[in-house]
């Protein structure tokens, strides 16, 4: 640690002024992370500690022999220790603002404005949910020569006290993922990770939920898979669902209280004719029309149907993914005059081409998300299909808390 400070202090820049021999004309940071013992699980993870020796602020008197560089580092460090300054006061107001629930104000934190406290983002960021605490030395000199300069430190200094709010306490909630100790997080995935339950100790062996949030994808991923019987395409569903719950949180939506991972409601086929309520709660492509199944699905193709289809080879090479599923949207025939595919040209129908294996039909195409095997339609992506390509139906379903398609089953031909 001693020889990054050493480093560090190296490339420090100071210069010669009316006032000191080696004036440090930028600012220093020193970061501590702090890491938590494995067996502490209940308590935060890592702790930071930024320690900042500031450049002191300069008056006009002592700059009047400065040349334009000198002059360009201090109207900087003095701008940034403005900005420090309105950081320092907008956080203290900003955390008496959300400890009062009656208070409409949002203080404006001006954090993005200078490099310095760019990089104090953690500190400042009104949004932070981590409790921080503040400490300023202000640093004078009992020399009579320098009382005037002392007295101006201790006012800048003084301008920095503000009221300290009492922070309110985050509580626990069941729906609120950023509101999670690590124990409660661990209960929560056993629940709700799907079959076989991910290993909450392999997932999360010392992070709260907002921490959990934090992870890279594939990073959450490889935790994941680490439990025997987990695929990743469950990993990746389950990290789906815990961030739309932390969404919907953010934007006080109501997620029910029994839902699971991989939950659909799919309307049951019967005898009786399809009401509308049923067509509206439809979560799947499957056909609605009673004994649909029991037609060769190239005999029933709709708007609407999703197949699986085989491009011809020049074609192939210039899809964007190699599974090829698309679709149905109409006949290409009915396209319209100004319907263009995904590489822009013009759809039209060939001669001839109106029924059997020679029909073709304009279908958008459905795109694998990257690491998952779960669907997106890309209705705006478009592309002409015959009939003779397709080789099977493909039913997708809406799996309503990941909000993914998925694979539920196909009709093969």
């Amino acid at each position: 640690m001693l020889s990054f400070i050493e480093t560090a202090t190296a490339l420090r820049r100071t210069e010669a002024t009316d006032k000191n021999d080696a004036s440090s004309r930028s600012h220093a940071i020193c970061r501590i992370r702090i890491q938590q013992k494995p067996d502490t699980p209940d308590d935060d993870a890592d702790g930071m500690l930024y320690l900042v020796d500031l450049a002191g602020s300069e008056a006009a008197r002592d700059t009047t022999n400065h040349d334009a560089q000198r002059m360009r580092e201090t109207r900087e460090i003095n701008t940034s220790l403005s900005v420090l300054k309105d950081c320092i006061r907008g956080k203290a107001e900003a955390d008496t603002a959300a400890a009062d629930a009656s208070s409409k104000r949002k203080p404006h934190v001006p954090f993005r404005q200078t490099p310095l406290t760019k990089i104090l983002k953690h500190i400042f960021d009104p949004a932070a949910l981590r409790n921080c605490k503040t400490v300023v030395i202000a640093c004078v000199n009992p020399c009579i020569l320098d009382s005037i300069p002392s007295r101006n430190t201790l006012r800048y200094a003084e301008t920095l006290r503000v009221i300290v709010p009492k922070v309110a306490e985050i509580k626990y909630d069941v729906k609120v993922p950023r509101t999670w100790d690590n124990k409660q997080l661990r209960s929560w995935i056993r629940s709700n990770s799907g079959s076989p339950p991910v290993d909450a100790s392999l997932l999360a062996p010392s992070e709260t939920g907002i921490q959990l949030l934090r992870l890279d994808p594939s990073e959450f991923q490889d935790r994941c898979v680490q439990t025997p019987g987990v695929t990743a395409q469950q990993a990746m569903l389950f990290y789906n669902r815990i961030w739309e719950m932390h969404i919907d949180s953010q934007r006080n939506r109501q997620l029910p209280s029994k839902s699971k991972p991989n939950a659909v409601a799919l309307p049951n086929a019967g005898s009786r004719p399809t009401a509308a309520s049923d067509v509206l709660g439809q979560r799947s492509s499957r056909d609605t029309n009673t004994g649909a199944s029991t037609i060769h699905f190239k005999e029933r193709i709709r708007p609407g149907m999703v197949v699986s289809w085989t491009p011809p080879s020049k074609l192939a090479e210039t899809l964007p993914d190699k599974k090829t599923l698309a679709l149905i949207l109409c006949p290409a025939s009915a396209a319209g005059p100004h319907a263009r595919d995904y590489q822009g040209n013009p759809v039209q129908a060939e001669p001839g081409q109106n029924g059997g294996d020679s029909a073709s039909y304009l279908c958008a195409l459905v795109m694998v998300k990257t690491g998952s095997e779960t669907y997106e339609m890309n209705l705006w992506r478009q592309v002409v299909v015959q009939v003779a390509q397709m080789t099977s139906e493909v039913i997708l379903k809406y799996d309503t808390v990941a909000r993914n398609w998925l694979n539920h089953d196909s009709d093969a031909d």
